[in-house]
């Protein structure tokens, strides 16, 4: 009989955590793998829509051409032609900030939170970070050439907030030797990701809390050590008073 190799313990599901974070100009230094410190440069761009974001076009498979001969109707030759489609991230983004505007439209607020909306202005460009978390394991997704393609604005209706949902284009990067998309997933490494184990609950702080419902310093400790700290996490200490 075959042994049955499915593991359950492999099924992402349930509440994720996890951010986004963008550099303009795509200047900062590329992060080295899915839980070390996100680079000095990079800012998160806070709360996202409950749906979360949607990657795409990671691999397509282009279109085939068949060349068929008079005789028999035989198929003599195929031609296949690369897909032209790049890798896109979609994201909305719940919280109204100046970094989020910066990311949409390549503007930054003035001091009277106004900007103006030029249609033939040249899109944003940038460096992103997309992690993925799902306690103790942690996908990450780097794009060193992003341009946010697309912006509309969403949530003018009852029981759903104002969002920003930007479409963000991954084109080829000399950093990846014409690659788009750089993933790190925990997963998949070969190195040890046995969760610890926990405290006795009745020790102080011993019990771990829910999966997903982690506080913003336990989730990002384990994403970046305290330097990068107070920066990643400022949007869960005040995010909600950036969402309509």
């Amino acid at each position: 009989m075959t042994d049955i190799l499915d593991n359950a313990d492999n099924v992402r599901a349930g509440v994720y955590d996890g951010e986004f974070y963008w550099n303009p100009g795509g200047t900062a230094m590329a992060p080295v793998d899915a839980t070390t410190a996100i680079p000095s440069g990079f800012t998160p761009l806070g709360f996202i829509e409950q749906s979360g974001p949607q990657v795409s076009n990671l691999a397509n498979p282009g279109t085939s051409t068949k060349i068929s001969a008079w005789q028999r109707g035989a198929v003599i030759k195929v031609i296949n032609t690369p897909s032209q489609d790049l890798p896109t991230f979609v994201i909305e983004f719940i919280e109204t900030k100046p970094e989020v505007i910066e990311a949409a439209i390549g503007v930054e607020p003035d001091e009277y939170g106004g900007y103006v909306i030029d249609g033939s202005r040249a899109r944003p460009t940038g460096a992103g970070i997309l992690d993925v978390i799902d306690m103790p394991f942690v996908k990450r997704y780097y794009a060193p050439n992003l341009v946010a393609v697309s912006c509309e604005v969403t949530g003018y209706g009852q029981d759903k907030p104002e969002g920003y949902k930007i479409t963000f284009e991954a084109q080829p990067s000399t950093a990846l030797d014409g690659g788009q998309v750089k993933v790190w997933d925990k997963r998949l490494s070969a190195y040890d990701t046995t969760p610890p184990e926990p405290d006795e609950p009745d020790e102080p702080g011993g019990k771990l809390p829910a999966r997903g419902q982690y506080d913003a310093e336990q989730t990002f400790q384990y994403l970046a050590p305290e330097a990068a700290l107070e920066a990643t996490t400022s949007h869960f200490v005040n995010g909600d008073a950036n969402v309509r």
